[in-house]
C-alpha cells in the first residue's frame, strides 16, 4: 500500500511540475477599455439588436486589444492558444452568445443564444457585419497567434476570406460585460485557462456648439425666460443619438457639472429679471446616455426696451423675442442696395398664447420710429435696406405681435459691408459667436455650416451652391484645398483659446463668390491643455524616390493625463510632405501608428511589372531592392511566385477592382532594418511604429511607402497631379465590315509596325446588343495564348501578354484574330473601340504596349480596307450612315453579283428631292446621297432597290 500511494504522490507531483510548464504572462481578472472612437452604422446594426440604453437598434462599438501572451519552459515542447469568447449581446447582464476561435461563425455573423447548446454549437444566425463589400470580405471572428522562440502571444482578431492573413482589431458592442476565456495548450499535454471580463465604456463626451450674443427684453413682469434651445447650434456624440442627448443650462458661477434640479431632472431654461438687465454669461451642457457631459459658455444680452424695469406692467402678456447678433450683410460692389429680412434675425420667439406660427413679425432701423412697425396700409413691414452710404454698424429693432396685438422687440445688429467679388454673387449670412470646448485631445473641428444662417443666389439652387471657411488671414479667394475640392472645416487647438475670426465663403455655379466674416470663441473649460507636444510630425516618402505620399493615419494613444484617444487623418503637410500634428498630442503619450491608403490599386500597375516580376522569378534579373520585392508579393504570402503574376494581371485587365488579399499601398518603418535584404520575408515586417512616453516639444516617426504591384515606381505618389501622359502612339491594323444581324466575320488584328515587344495589353469595348466575340484565335507570338483574354464584363475584352525577353513581329504580323457575330446591323469600325483607362469604368483598361528598351506606347485601333462576312449570301441594303448627319449621308451595298440599283430620297411630304440609277458591280458599294440633297433641318425618307432586294429608312439632317 505505501508503494502504491508513493507512486500516485508521485505522479501527482509530476503532473503538477509539468503543468507549471505554462507561463501566462498577462491574465488580469477583467479588463477595462475607454471607447472615443465614432460609432460605425455598418456594425451591429440590425432590428434585433437593442440597446435600451441608447434607445437604438445601432449598437456602438469599440475595437479592443484582446491578448494574451504565453511561453513554456519544458524541454520539445510545442505551445498553442485559442480562445472562447462570451458576447452579452442582448444586453440582459448574461453572456448568451459564445464564439469559439477554432470554429468561428460564418463571415459577418455570429450563432446568437448558443451558450446552452452543447459544444456551443447551434445558435440563431445573426448579422454584425453590414458593409456593402462582396460576402468574401465580409469580417469574421479569428485568432491571430504570432510565435517568438518559445513565447506566444494570440489576439482576437477580425479577418476576411478574402485576405486571411490580414487582421483588425475586432469591434464588440460598448457599455456590457463580455468575457474571453483563453485556453493555452501544449503537446505534453499540459493547459492552462486565463478568464477575465472586459467592460467597453463609452468615454467620450458629446460636442455641444453654442450660439452666441442673443437678445432678449424683459416682459412686463420684469421677467423673462429663456430656453436651452434658443443657445443650441447643435450637439452630437459617438455612441448615443442626438434626439437622446440630454440638455441643460445654467447661469455661470452657480454650480458644477450638468445642470439638474432637485428631482435630478435637466434644468432646460432660466429667468431674468430687472437686476440682470446687460450681458450674461450661460453655460450650455450636454449630456450622453453614458452619463458624459460637456458644455459651452454662451452669453445673452436682457435689455428692457419698454422701461417695465421702472414700475412693472399691466394688461396682457406681450410675446418674447430672441434676436441674434452681429450678422454682416453685403451691397454690391461699386454701390447698391442689400435687404435684410425679419426671419434672419430671429432666434427664437413664443408667446403665452400665441402659436408661432400666428406671430406677427416687423423690423425697422433702430430710432425710426415706435410701436410694432407698419407701412402706409398698416401691413407689418419685414424688411430693412441698407446701401453703401450706411455701411458700417447698424442698429435694428426686431419685433414679434401676437393675436391680442401685444408686441415687443429686441435690438441686434447688422455690419454692411461692400461684396467683394464681380458678376451676381451669392447672398451669404453668418452666424456670429459660436463657443465650442476644446477635446481631449486638445483640438476641436467647427464646420461651414456650423456658421451658415443662409445662403441664397439669383441662379444657382441652394443646395448646389459650395460653401468654404478659413481662418481669417490664412488666405485669399474662394478657401480649398490642394485638389481644388472646398475647405469645409477649421481647425482649433490649444494655442487658439479665445475669440477667432473666421471668413465663410459661398460660391455658385458660376464661379461668382461673396463671403461673410463671424467668429467663434474656443474655450478649454475640461483643462485639456494642460500638458501637449508642441509639434508630433509623420513623414512618408516612397522607397525609391522619396518623394512624399499623402495618406491616411490610424493613431491610437494613451496618456496619463486624458483617456485614450484617438486620430484619424487631422493634420497639415509641410514642405517636406510631412504630416504635422500640432498643439495636440498629451505629453507622456504611448502611440500606436498605421499609415492607411487603399486606393486607385491600379496605379503605377502595368504589363510592364509582370515583366519584371517574371525576370525575377527565372533568375534573368533580379528586382535588387527589398521593398521592390514586398512590392511584387501581390497575394501576401510573403514570398514572390507565379500565383502574383496572375493576380497582378487579373487587376490590370478589370478582372479585380482591387487586390483581394492586399492593399493598395503597404508601409515599413523607415527605421526598419532587413536582417537579410535579399529576402525580406525571412522576418516579419514593421508596419507600425510604436512610441512609448512622448516628452520633448517635437517627436516624429517616419514610414517607407510601397505601391503593392508597382515594381518599377511608376505610380504617381499624389494621384491629383499626375503627369501628363505623352507616350508615343503605334497602331493595331482591323479590316472595316458592315454586318447585317446574324452575320459572321473573322477580324484579324495586325501590327502595322515592326517592333521588339515585352508586353503588350489591349482592351476592346462593344456594345453586347450589337456584336458577340464568338471566339478568339491567338496569334504567333510565344506565349499568346487564349486563356490571356478576359471579360471582366459584357461589352469588354481584355488581353495581357508579356514575355521575360523581347520578342520581335514584323508589319502585317496577326497578334490575334476576333470571330464575330452581328446581333443587330452594324457597321465594325463604329462599333468597337480600343479602350484608355476610365476612373468611373474600372474595367476599362489601357491598350498599351512596352518595347525591349521599356519604352511604353499608346496602342490604337487603324480600321483600313474591308472584309466580307463568312457567310455573306443575298444582296444586303444597310442602314443610311451617319445618322443623324450635318451633311452627306451614305448607304453601305453589299451585292452578291453586278446589280442595277436605284435610289430616291424623298420630305415628308412625299416630294422627290434626289434620285440615282445605276450598275454597281458585286461586293461592298458606298450609296452617297450629297449634303445638298438635304437642303435644311428635319427628317427624310430614303428607298433603294438592288436587284429585287428593297429597302428603305428614315435620315435626320442637324
Amino acid at each position: 500500500m505505501k508503494h502504491i500511494l508513493f507512486l500516485i504522490l508521485t505522479i501527482a507531483l509530476q503532473q503538477h511540475a509539468s503543468a507549471q510548464c505554462i507561463v501566462l504572462q498577462n491574465c488580469p481578472s477583467n479588463l477595462t477599455f475607454c471607447d472615443l472612437s465614432p460609432n460605425d452604422a455598418n456594425l451591429w446594426n440590425e432590428s434585433y439588436w437593442t440597446d435600451p440604453l441608447n434607445q437604438t437598434n445601432d449598437l456602438s462599438e469599440a475595437g479592443c486589444d484582446l491578448s494574451l501572451s504565453a511561453y513554456d519552459t519544458c524541454a520539445n515542447a510545442t505551445i498553442g492558444v485559442k480562445y472562447l469568447l462570451f458576447l452579452d449581446l442582448d444586453r440582459n447582464g448574461a453572456a448568451e452568445t459564445v464564439i469559439k476561435s477554432w470554429d468561428p461563425p460564418a463571415p459577418g455573423t455570429v450563432n446568437y443564444n448558443n451558450w446552452n447548446l452543447p459544444n456551443y454549437d447551434g445558435g440563431e444566425v445573426r448579422t454584425f457585419d453590414e458593409r456593402p463589400v462582396p460576402a468574401d470580405q465580409k469580417y469574421q471572428f479569428a485568432i491571430e497567434t504570432i510565435t517568438t522562440g518559445d513565447t506566444i502571444v494570440g489576439k482576437v482578431r477580425w479577418n476576411t476570406e478574402a485576405a486571411p492573413n490580414s487582421y483588425v482589431d475586432a469591434q464588440l458592442p460598448l457599455g456590457v460585460s463580455h468575457k474571453i476565456r483563453w485556453i493555452v495548450e501544449d503537446n505534453l499535454g499540459n493547459d492552462e485557462v486565463c478568464e477575465p471580463t472586459i467592460q467597453l465604456n463609452d468615454c467620450k463626451a458629446p460636442i455641444v456648439v453654442c450660439i452666441n450674443g442673443l437678445s432678449v427684453n424683459l416682459m412686463p413682469t420684469q421677467q423673462v425666460t429663456i430656453w436651452a434651445t434658443d443657445f443650441l447650434q447643435y450637439m452630437e456624440d459617438n455612441a448615443t443619438p442626438s434626439y437622446n442627448l440630454d440638455f441643460a443650462i445654467r447661469k455661470q458661477g452657480t454650480g458644477t457639472g450638468f445642470p439638474v434640479d432637485g428631482n435630478g431632472d435637466p434644468v432646460i431654461s432660466l429667468t431674468y429679471d430687472c437686476t440682470e438687465l446687460g450681458t450674461q454669461v450661460i453655460e450650455l451642457w450636454s449630456r450622453d446616455a453614458s452619463g458624459n457631459a460637456d458644455y459651452c459658455q454662451t452669453y445673452l444680452i436682457v435689455q428692457d426696451n419698454q422701461n417695465n424695469c421702472g414700475g412693472g406692467g399691466g394688461g396682457n402678456i406681450p410675446p418674447t423675442v430672441v434676436c441674434t447678433s452681429g450678422q454682416t450683410v453685403y451691397y454690391p460692389q461699386g454701390g447698391g442696395a442689400v435687404d435684410v429680412y425679419a426671419p434672419f434675425l430671429l432666434a427664437a420667439a413664443y408667446d403665452d398664447q400665441t402659436p408661432f406660427n400666428m406671430l406677427v413679425f416687423g423690423e425697422r432701423k433702430s430710432g425710426t420710429g415706435t410701436g410694432f412697425p407698419l407701412d402706409g396700409n398698416n401691413a407689418p413691414i419685414n424688411k430693412v435696406t441698407f446701401d453703401e452710404t450706411e455701411a458700417g454698424v447698424q442698429l435694428i429693432e426686431l419685433w414679434a405681435r401676437d393675436q391680442d396685438g401685444n408686441a415687443d422687440y429686441c435690438e441686434t445688429f447688422v455690419i454692411v459691408e461692400e461684396g467683394t467679388s464681380t458678376g451676381v454673387s451669392p447672398t451669404i449670412v453668418c452666424l456670429n459667436g459660436l463657443s465650442a470646448n476644446l477635446m481631449p485631445t486638445a483640438m476641436i473641428s467647427l464646420w461651414a455650416t456650423d456658421f451658415l444662417q443662409y445662403v441664397e443666389d439669383d441662379n444657382t439652387p441652394t443646395n448646389q451652391i459650395e460653401l468654404g471657411i478659413r481662418k481669417q488671414g490664412t488666405g485669399t479667394g474662394f478657401p480649398e484645398d490642394a485638389q481644388g475640392n472646398p475647405l469645409t472645416n477649421v481647425i482649433y487647438d490649444c494655442d487658439e483659446l479665445g475669440t477667432q475670426q473666421i471668413e465663410l465663403w459661398a460660391r455658385d455655379l458660376d464661379g461668382n463668390t461673396a463671403y461673410c466674416e463671424t467668429y467663434a470663441i474656443i474655450q478649454d473649460n475640461l483643462g485639456s491643455c494642460s500638458g501637449v507636444v508642441d509639434t508630433f510630425a509623420l513623414c512618408v516618402h516612397r522607397w525609391c524616390d522619396q518623394s512624399a505620399v499623402p495618406c491616411n493615419y490610424s493613431i491610437s494613444g494613451s496618456s496619463p493625463f486624458a483617456p485614450p484617444f484617438q486620430f484619424f487623418d487631422n493634420r497639415y503637410f509641410d514642405d517636406q510632405g510631412c504630416a504635422v500634428f500640432t498643439n495636440d498630442v498629451p505629453v507622456s503619450s504611448n502611440f500606436t501608428i498605421t499609415p492607411e491608403l487603399d486606393t486607385n490599386p491600379t496605379n503605377g500597375v502595368t504589363p510592364l511589372d509582370l515583366v519584371k516580376i517574371a525576370q525575377h522569378i527565372l533568375g534573368v534579373e533580379p528586382l535588387g531592392s527589398p521593398y521592390a520585392m514586398i512590392a511584387a508579393d501581390i497575394n501576401r504570402s510573403n514570398s514572390i511566385t507565379t500565383f502574383d503574376i496572375v493576380e497582378s494581371r487579373k487587376l490590370i485587365a478589370g478582372t479585380y477592382v482591387a487586390f483581394p488579399q492586399n492593399t493598395s499601398w503597404r508601409f515599413v518603418d523607415a527605421d526598419f532594418v532587413f536582417p537579410n535584404p535579399n529576402n525580406p520575408f525571412q522576418s516579419q515586417l514593421q508596419e507600425t511604429i510604436e512610441l512609448a512616453n512622448l516628452q520633448d516639444n517635437t517627436a516624429s516617426a517616419a514610414f517607407v511607402a510601397i505601391k503593392v504591384g508597382d515594381v518599377d515606381c511608376d505610380a504617381t505618389p499624389s494621384e491629383a497631379h499626375a503627369p501628363a501622359d505623352s507616350r508615343s502612339v503605334q497602331h493595331l491594323n482591323l479590316p472595316d465590315a458592315d454586318l447585317a444581324a446574324g452575320e459572321t466575320v473573322a477580324v484579324p488584328v495586325t501590327f502595322e509596325e515592326a517592333n521588339e515587344w515585352l508586353a503588350l495589353a489591349t482592351g476592346l469595348s462593344f456594345d453586347p446588343q450589337q456584336l458577340e466575340i464568338e471566339s478568339i484565335i491567338p496569334g504567333t507570338l510565344s506565349g499568346m495564348e487564349a486563356d490571356l483574354f478576359l471579360s471582366p464584363k459584357p461589352g469588354v475584352m481584355n488581353m495581357v501578354w508579356f514575355s521575360p525577353t523581347a520578342q520581335a513581329v514584323h508589319s502585317g504580323e496577326v497578334l490575334y484574330t476576333l470571330q464575330l457575330r452581328a446581333r443587330a446591323p452594324l457597321r465594325l469600325s463604329e462599333t468597337i473601340t480600343f479602350t484608355q483607362p476610365d476612373t468611373e469604368h474600372p474595367h476599362m483598361m489601357r491598350s498599351e504596349g512596352y518595347d525591349k528598351h521599356e519604352t511604353p506606347y499608346t496602342l490604337q485601333a487603324a480600321f483600313r480596307g474591308h472584309v466580307a462576312p463568312s457567310n455573306f449570301t443575298g444582296n444586303h441594303i444597310l442602314p443610311a450612315q451617319p445618322n443623324p448627319t450635318t451633311g452627306a449621308t451614305t448607304i453601305p451595298l453589299r451585292l452578291i453579283q453586278e446589280e442595277r440599283v436605284q435610289a430616291t430620297l424623298t420630305d415628308l411630304s412625299g416630294r422627290v428631292l434626289w434620285q440615282a440609277n445605276g450598275t454597281y458591280s458585286a461586293g461592298i458599294q458606298l450609296l452617297e446621297i450629297p449634303g445638298e440633297a438635304l437642303p435644311q433641318a428635319g427628317v427624310y425618307t430614303w428607298r433603294v432597290q438592288a436587284g429585287t432586294t428593297v429597302a428603305e429608312g428614315k435620315v435626320i439632317r442637324l
